[in-house]
């Protein structure tokens, strides 16, 4: 078990090397170490009052090492309840975390804590034992007060974890962007396994009896004998601790290892450049070769009238596409990768501008804000809008309505949200999943801006962002693109 504990705090130790600037991960490192604290201070107290069987070689040399250092049974229990304590301020700093908590607030949360310690602490419980004995008379009140207060003391935890769970998702419901819904419950899935494991291992499971409701006065254990139920729970831990750091690394909640990534972003963007033109090369040359194809056609076709239309209907599209490739090769000629903190707004004011002036489109801006810094290619974002106001346009057209584009911008804690909604035809439920594929589209284009909404997710998403869309059929569609606003480097 020591062993075990050992390596979790290491690991803590290196998540905290990797998210040195995230809040979230000294969150997950102060559960971590809290819980590896109570797990070797359990050990302490089992060597003193039983005997602790040491399930490998090496748990026993590490004993050895706190062996040396002489602890009395009641230090070991005051260090005990000094950690509880420290795990009902974690639940406390995780909630203030995404919940702005008044500081009156904030130091109630804290009394219950100090009661806590000052009631479960050796001196207090020994001076109310002497009392109850000294004083007959009064004793029955003595240890029915006692008996209340450590069940306070004990549902004091429960409340704390409670109170932070519904905290939880109440966050998730008054939250309008999608990415912080998703990172709430990550949050509330590593939260619910951490507590799961600490109710199951410290309160009703098999250290149960150290706690400080099921010692006595001299805090030695009411049990008769210790079980050995505890032999197991360095493989529970560290299947919570696997089970927790999954979710961290599948999920990222939070911007976790972005401290690692930004490099990595600049170094994918230019790859996704590189690639992209290489794509886009090899379309070229697959077009240039079916042009050829068709003008054969048309030379062995003997005039037929069917087949000329047919080949003009399909040069037609190839000059199409060959017109939209070679479009976007000469943007991104010459165009480095140029990563810097950006305003988001000015990208769509660019964006917007070349639009309407070209289209005639009303843009309206249901917005106020100056400005929203974010860390990301400038060129790219303003590509991203024009595509996502290019498609608008075209949906609008079949309607024969005036070409309304609305803008929203929500802005939460380190994420805005951008939607772009138009008054066009909508979308089908089964084209949903599909616009996002590589030159995919409901219906030919005229026109020949941008690759479509292929290179629009993959710009996002190398931004560290995401997008998402919502239709009605005839009524409306509404992309929302959301970003994470810019770190402090």
């Amino acid at each position: 078990m020591l062993l075990t504990t050992f390596l979790v705090i290491l690991i803590s130790f290196g998540f905290l090397f990797l998210n040195i600037k995230n809040k979230f991960a000294y969150i997950i490192i102060a559960y971590f170490i809290c819980l590896s604290m109570l797990l070797i201070i359990n050990v302490l107290y089992i060597s003193k009052v039983s005997t602790y069987k040491f399930p490998m070689q090496i748990d026993y040399k590490i004993y050895l090492l706190f062996y040396n250092v002489k602890l009395l049974i009641n230090s070991i229990s005051r260090i005990y309840n000094f950690t509880l304590a420290f795990f009902m301020v974690i639940c406390i700093v995780t909630l203030t975390f995404f919940v702005r908590v008044r500081l009156k607030l904030l130091v109630l949360l804290f009394v219950p804590i100090i009661i806590f310690l000052v009631w479960t602490d050796y001196s207090v419980v020994y001076s109310l034992h002497i009392l109850s004995l000294t004083n007959i008379q009064y004793s029955n009140i003595i240890n029915l007060s006692v008996e209340a207060g450590n069940l306070l003391c004990e549902n004091l935890i429960f409340i704390y974890m409670i109170i932070l769970h519904i905290a939880i998702i109440k966050a998730y419901f008054d939250t309008k962007i999608y990415t912080k819904k998703k990172n709430y419950i990550v949050l509330h899935l590593c939260v619910l396994l951490i507590n799961l494991f600490f109710l199951f291992v410290f309160v009703i499971g098999p250290f149960r009896f150290i706690l400080f409701s099921n010692v006595d006065a001299f805090k030695f254990p009411n049990y008769s004998g210790i079980k050995n139920g505890y032999i197991v729970i360095p493989f529970v831990f560290m299947g919570m601790v696997g089970a927790v750091s999954i979710l961290l690394i599948l999920f990222k909640p939070f911007g976790v290892f972005y401290g690692i990534s930004k490099n990595a972003t600049v170094e994918t963007a230019k790859l996704f450049n590189k690639n992209l033109s290489m794509i886009l090369h090899v379309y070229k040359n697959a077009f240039l070769a079916i042009g050829q194809q068709i003008n054969l056609i048309r030379i062995n076709s003997n005039r037929s009238m069917d087949i000329n239309a047919n080949s003009d209907l399909a040069m037609d599209l190839v000059n199409e596409y060959m017109l939209m490739i070679d479009k976007t090769l000469s943007l991104l000629k010459g165009k480095g990768e140029v990563f810097k903190v950006v305003n988001l707004l000015r990208c769509i004011n660019v964006a917007s501008k070349n639009i309407v002036d070209k289209d005639n489109v009303k843009i309206i801006n249901n917005f106020y804000d100056d400005e929203v810094l974010i860390y990301g290619d400038e060129f790219h974002l303003t590509e991203v809008f024009v595509n996502l106001f290019l498609n608008a346009i075209d949906a609008i057209k079949p309607t024969g309505r005036a070409p309304v584009i609305e803008l929203y911008l929500t802005v939460e804690d380190d994420y805005c949200m951008v939607e772009v909604k138009d008054n066009g035809i909508g979308i089908e439920k089964k084209q949903l999943r599909k616009i996002f594929e590589p030159f995919y589209s409901s219906k030919p284009r005229k026109q020949g801006g941008g690759i479509g909404l292929s290179y629009v997710k993959n710009i996002i998403r190398q931004h560290k962002g995401e997008i998402r869309v919502k239709s009605v059929v005839g009524v409306y569609t509404n992309f929302q693109i959301i970003l994470p606003l810019n770190r402090a480097c």
